[in-house]
């Protein structure tokens, strides 16, 4: 009786979820031999491609329409409010000129606040 002692054979691609593809869950995989790279992987008819590839050239084919992923043009905002550039959202509309100075006082231009007059 011999006892063969040994590792496995380490695959060249590992599973790391589920994701949707042209509408379908798929099993996606990272290559695990090699560079380290950010590129997702699918299995089809037995062997392992590029998602990105495989879907552009499902596309091309004609056999699957083109994900929509386009982003929808936000509801404008409610009378008073205006858009935040940078977070989308909508928040209220700032006033333009500040209150007039009480007599004996003047606005600093730095600041904005009023001051007393010299």
């Amino acid at each position: 009786m011999s006892s063969v002692v040994g590792g496995g054979v380490k695959k060249a691609y590992e599973e790391i979820g589920k994701q949707s593809i042209c509408g379908k869950k798929r099993v996606v995989y990272k290559r695990v031999k090699g560079k380290p790279t950010t590129k997702v992987y699918m299995k089809h008819k037995g062997k392992f491609c590029q998602v990105k590839k495989f879907v552009a050239a499902m596309v091309a084919a004609g056999k699957w329409k083109p994900s929509a992923n386009k982003k929808k043009s936000p509801k404008p905002c409610k009378a008073g409010k205006v858009r935040n550039p940078k977070t989308g959202r909508c928040i209220n509309a700032k006033k333009k000129s500040p209150k007039p100075c009480k007599a004996g006082k003047v606005r600093n231009p730095k600041t904005g606040r009023c001051v007393k007059s010299k």
